[in-house]
This record gives C-alpha cells, structure tokens and sequence, in this order.
C-alpha cells in the first residue's frame, strides 16, 4: 500500500467522542507498505491518535515513512504513537525506516508504551532512535528479555532516542538479557549493556560510555546503542639485555601474573611486591579509570 496524505501505509485511527479506538493484531504480517507525503509523514503501518494498541504476535516488517525534502519530518517507520497506550507482547518489528525519528516505534505526547519479554525490535533504520524514539510525556517500561538490538540511526541512538521533558521516565531493562549478539558492527560480541551513541559521540567499543538503567530514564536525553565495550588481558614479559642469553630461574620466578581484564582508558595502579620491596617488580592491585 501507498499512502500519500501522509497517515500511515496500512492502519489508522483516531478517537473521537463516541468511539474508542483499539487495534489489536494476534498474527500474521503487515509488511511492505509506504507512506510518502509532501508534508510531515506518520508511520509506514501503524498510526494511532488517542487510541489503543496491544500486539500479541505477527510481523510488522519492511514499511518506510518517507519524507520528499529534508525540510520535512517523518515519524515511525513501522508504528507511530499519538497520545495512545500500546503493549507489544509477543511478535517482531523489523526492517522498517522512517528518514527522521523511530525506524521501529515513535511515541509522542502521552503514549504510555510497555515491552515485554520476547519481543523483538531489530534492524530498522531512522536519523534518531533506529529501533525506538521516545517522546512522550509517559511514564513506560521496556521489561528484560525484550530484545531492542542491531538497528541502525545515522545521527544517533542506534536502539533508542528517549527525549526527556515533563517528568516522563522510560525503564529500561538490562541489555545482558537479550541473550543477544551486536551483527551491525560485525563483530557478533555478545550484547553486554546500554552505551551512548549520540551524533557526537558515536558508540565505539573501545571508548565505550555504558548508561546505568538501574533507574529510569529520566533527567536527560539519551540516545542509546545495545552494544559491548571491548576488554584486554595484560601479558608481563622479561628480555635479557644480552642476545642469545636465556634469563635465570629467579628472575623469571619474579614476573608478575594479572588475570584481569581492562578497558581502553584503564590505568593500571601497581604496589610493591614481597619480592621486590624496593619496588623493582610491580604488581598489579587496581584499576582506575581516566575519566
């Protein structure tokens, strides 16, 4: 399906006084529709104005929300979210793109959102927050187990933009229980938390900034990449100053062991051994970090 007006590709409601709008959808897959306006444009599949969505399986997969000059906006490639609640239960959005805010999901104003276990929201792109672009006034949960990892944005928050303004809160759940690896950067590491990924500081495995979720997002805009920060073993080594010349027993019996691991920016603080009190060998004790 085509939509020129600029409402959606497939489905689209608004309540008014007489008529409450709820979408439910159990099944099935919308896929492959496009909504392509001269002005502002809502979603690809889904736009819902003060109405209510619950999704309990199916596919929402390969809509586009497109846009006809960079002077124009575009809201939710696969769902778009205007004063309305919605509970993605069980199902997939996926490959959707919408050239502004939310390849997967956009809340605005009131939208009251919640994401449970198992659901999976991968690889749709956006120019700010690829899977999912928070802008509501809300109150939303996204619960652990949900998987929001391996979509893509061009300005920033890869897996999420969450725009903080008047007392709204997104909970996040931990990155870890996605049991996800990162495919986007080709490394398929294992997901391992929730990193800064704005225009300005691109997520970068080994100058990783990770957001601790044990609270709600609240106090600031975030954008967010589901990602890894690279770590390192340290390997101590002796070289005789002497060619050819092996070193003796009690020299080598005195090179230190680290079984730690270290991130880029690391120091590493060393302490004076037992067997060299007067500091000739240092042992690692901590780490502390530069920044």
């Amino acid at each position: 399906n085509l939509a020129t007006a600029g409402m959606s590709g497939a489905v689209a409601g608004r309540n008014d006084s007489d008529y409450k709008i709820t979408f439910n959808m159990y099944g099935g897959s919308i896929h492959d529709n496009t909504t392509d306006s001269r002005i502002s444009s809502y979603s690809g599949a889904i736009f819902l104005f003060d109405g209510a969505m619950n999704m309990y399986g199916g596919e929402i997969i390969n809509n586009h929300a497109n846009r006809a000059s960079t002077s124009m906006y575009n809201y939710g490639g696969g769902v778009s979210l205007y004063n309305s609640s919605a509970v993605f239960d069980k199902g997939t959005i996926s490959g959707n793109t919408g050239s502004t805010y939310g390849g997967g999901i956009y809340a605005d104003q009131n939208s009251k959102i919640t994401i449970n276990s198992g659901f999976v929201i991968t690889a749709n792109t956006a120019s700010y927050g690829g899977g999912l672009n928070y802008n509501s006034t809300a109150e939303s949960v996204i619960h652990d187990g949900a998987v929001i990892a391996n979509n893509t944005a061009t300005n920033g928050g890869s897996d999420i933009t969450f725009y903080s303004k008047n007392g709204n809160s997104l909970t996040l759940g931990s990155a870890g229980s996605m049991n996800a690896v990162l495919t986007t950067d080709g490394s398929n590491k294992n997901i391992s938390g929730w990193y800064v990924d704005s225009l300005n500081n691109r997520w970068d495995p080994d100058a990783a900034e990770e957001v601790d979720v044990s609270s709600p997002l609240s106090d600031a805009t975030v954008h967010l990449i589901a990602a890894y920060e690279n770590e390192y073993s340290v390997n101590y080594s002796f070289v005789s100053s002497t060619a050819d010349k092996e070193l003796p027993n009690e020299v080598l019996e005195l090179l230190p062991s680290d079984s730690q691991v270290y991130k880029k920016g690391d120091v590493i603080v060393s302490g004076i051994t037992s067997s060299a009190p007067n500091g000739f060998i240092r042992n690692v004790t901590g780490v502390q970090k530069t920044k």
